[in-house]
């Protein structure tokens, strides 16, 4: 196995400012802090919408199926932050502030094993050592993508382990 910082097996980006004056009663779902918790996707925790024209103006941000995703503010010192999640609902939708879409390197990583990482005991006690502050934890993409994971050497190994881990 390869033992590297994250950052060598993926990427992320950061989502998006939404202004509360574009929220509407429906349209396409805005993926927020709320919606990751516990390390599962819930699309009913206080949705909140915007216009589908959002899609076309900021491509960036669109989260689609299959997408990994990690939450990135949190209380300093309760584990209530760093979910991830793999998409598993037909969206689109769009990234809010604050979350992550944590993209693998193609050929290097396979998302189910990087969702395993990601959850994974070491890699979390690391992440939950890194925010400072007095009440409120952020972290970077920095911090995320500095942190080191271990990887099986080929794609296949990788869904192996990541399909017993998941089991």
């Amino acid at each position: 196995w390869t033992v590297a910082k994250l950052k060598f097996f993926a990427s992320m980006r950061g989502g998006f400012a939404f202004s509360s004056d574009e929220y509407l009663d429906d349209g396409v779902q805005i993926l927020k802090i709320g919606n990751l918790y516990q390390s599962c996707l819930d699309l009913d925790r206080a949705p909140i919408f915007v216009g589908d024209h959002l899609l076309y103006t900021l491509p960036e941000f669109v989260v689609r199926e299959g997408d990994v995703l990690m939450s990135l503010t949190g209380t300093l010192g309760k584990r209530d932050y760093g979910f991830a999640v793999q998409v598993e609902a037909d969206g689109p939708f769009l990234l809010n502030q604050r979350v992550a879409n944590v993209s693998p390197t193609l050929g290097r990583v396979s998302s189910r094993y990087l969702i395993c990482a990601l959850r994974s005991e070491p890699y979390l006690a690391q992440l939950y050592s890194l925010p400072s502050g007095t009440k409120q934890a952020n972290l970077s993409n920095a911090d995320v993508l500095n942190i080191p994971v271990a990887v099986p050497p080929s794609l296949e190994e990788q869904e192996e382990v990541a399909s017993n881990l998941q089991t």
